[in-house]
């Protein structure tokens, strides 16, 4: 009887002792899905700041591209008008030099 009362009471304790590891395993368990679930939330957090961050960076690549592009056509323009500014320029000191000469023959010809 002692002997089966010694095996019960050795049971017993042996179940306890297993049943603190379980509850111990179990708190260890909880505490890794927790942290398992904090890193998944932060993980997505962080996709989607790259995400946004690439799109940002494509817009901002789309920005510089058309910008490129009006610098290209305001430097034609700036081109094309300052052609047409030497020739107006031209121009104009060609009458300057006619009328100065036309002047000149007129005041010796008055002189005269």
């Amino acid at each position: 009887m002692e002997s089966a009362q010694s095996q019960f009471e050795n049971a017993d304790g042996r179940a306890s002792g297993l049943h603190k590891q379980v509850t111990a395993l179990e708190g260890q368990l909880s505490e890794v899905q927790e942290t398992l679930a904090e890193e998944t939330k932060q993980k997505l957090a962080a996709q989607g700041k790259v995400r946004q961050t690439e799109e940002e960076l494509a817009s901002l690549r789309e920005q510089i591209e058309e910008e490129e592009d009006s610098k290209k056509t305001l430097e034609t323009k700036i081109a094309s008008l300052s052609s047409q500014v030497v020739f107006i320029l031209s121009i104009f000191l060609f009458f300057f030099q006619t009328t100065m000469g036309l002047l000149y023959i007129s005041t010796v010809c008055a002189e005269k």
